[in-house]
C-alpha cells in the first residue's frame, strides 16, 4: 500500500478536494513537490500575459488528467 501512496504522489493527479478549479494545479504542485499556492500565482501570472494558451493548457489538463479519486479508487480489469 506503501508504493502505491508513493506512486500516486509521483504522477500528475487533478485533486478536487483540495483544488481550487478543478484542481490542476494542486495536482501539478503535488506532482513536482512545489506548493500549491505557487502554482496558482504562476498560472494567473501566465493566464495574464498569455492568456489563450494558458487557458486551453488548463482545460487539456482538466480534462486528460486523471482524478487522485479516479486513480485511488481504480482495480485492474481482471481477465
Amino acid at each position: 500500500m506503501n508504493r502505491l501512496k508513493q506512486r500516486l504522489q509521483r504522477r500528475f493527479l487533478r485533486d478536487p478536494e483540495n483544488g481550487w478549479l478543478g484542481g490542476v494545479c494542486e495536482g501539478v504542485a503535488r506532482g513536482l513537490g512545489l506548493p500549491a499556492d505557487g502554482v496558482r500565482i504562476a498560472t494567473v501570472i501566465a493566464a495574464v500575459l498569455f492568456t489563450t494558451p494558458t487557458v486551453l493548457s488548463y482545460a487539456v489538463a482538466w480534462l486528460f488528467m486523471d482524478s487522485r479519486e479516479e486513480a485511488v479508487n481504480w482495480k485492474p480489469s481482471q481477465h
